[in-house]
């Protein structure tokens, strides 16, 4: 299954989901921000890709829909996490919150997620 995450920017959000489910079950992840100055940006392409799209905040897919056309995720399997940009990547608090909101998403609901080293325990300056 190929899953999308779009969050604003592709750099915290949606990259640490990307990583935590990548190769679980099967999963086959992307991610991007939806913001004009993204890190990593998402294109229609990313959209045409995946299975799935899941979005961190309603915002990302109003967003998408504006620069991409109504349709842009017609067809596929999405859901809204709704978690906030108040995390930085890896954090542990973000790991658990996405890992608890994919219940959202039925062919996920049974997968474990990797848990990455936390941002937050890098010391300073990592």
């Amino acid at each position: 299954m190929k899953v999308l995450f779009v969050c604003g920017f592709g750099r915290d959000r949606s990259a640490t989901a990307a990583v935590m489910y990548q190769g679980i079950g099967g999963v086959e992840a992307r991610w991007g921000g939806i913001n004009e100055a993204a890190v990593v940006p998402v294109g229609r392409e990313a959209f045409a890709w995946a299975d799935v799209v899941v979005y961190f905040e309603a915002l990302h897919r109003r967003k998408a829909q504006r620069r991409f056309g109504e349709t842009i995720d017609k067809g596929k399997r999405r859901c809204v996490l709704g978690i906030a940009n108040r995390y930085r990547a890896r954090a542990m608090g973000l790991q658990l919150m996405i890992a608890a909101k994919m219940d959202q998403v039925a062919e996920l609901r049974t997968m474990t997620p990797r848990l990455l080293e936390d941002s937050e325990d890098r010391g300073a300056g990592g």
